[in-house]
């Protein structure tokens, strides 16, 4: 038999037609959760170009179409649960407006190297200078390369020292 799977974008279950796999193992990928690969399994059953790849060229595009949407997932909840103020870049900050930025400064905290020795960044400046889009962009940029970040303004890790400090302990993280 020989039937075609698809998914309905409204649904979040796939439907079958004509295939060579059996619908059993399409379900098992299901309940593995690899919709990267059983989406990019769904593109290579479907459309010609593939035919001519190698089974270890074509393994490596499926494993990579789930690698990409677990880092891509990943990516995202971090960001979510980073609780950036803003969507700020790196790619986006103007070093043109002087403010005292030194852009290889500015760059190098965004590599992360200076994570490695324990370090923590705190922003300070006036009022209305961009620490909040420079905190955030810079936050971006660790989080794409896969750190965890906690931005806060001042006074609420201020308002969390205090606390801490009036029951005489430290959180443990």
């Amino acid at each position: 038999f020989r039937r075609v799977l698809f998914r309905s974008v409204s649904q979040s279950r796939y439907q079958f037609k004509d295939t060579m796999l059996p619908k059993t193992t399409l379900e098992r990928l299901q309940s593995f959760k690899l919709t990267g690969f059983v989406d990019a399994l769904i593109t290579q059953m479907s459309g010609t170009q593939y035919q001519d790849l190698s089974f270890e060229d074509r393994l490596t595009l499926l494993i990579d179409s789930e690698y990409t949407r677990r880092l891509d997932a990943r990516t995202r909840r971090m960001l979510k649960d980073a609780k950036l103020p803003n969507s700020a870049t790196i790619e986006e900050l103007d070093f043109s407006i002087r403010r005292g930025l030194q852009k290889r400064t500015v760059l190098e905290l965004a590599q992360g190297n200076w994570l490695a020795q324990g370090t923590n960044l705190i922003i300070t400046g006036q009022t209305g200078t961009g620490k909040t889009y420079l905190g955030s962009a810079i936050s971006h940029s660790l989080i794409i390369k896969g750190f965890t970040v906690r931005f806060q303004r001042s006074n609420h890790w201020m308002a969390d020292l205090q606390s801490y400090a009036e029951r005489r302990r430290l959180p443990i993280s």
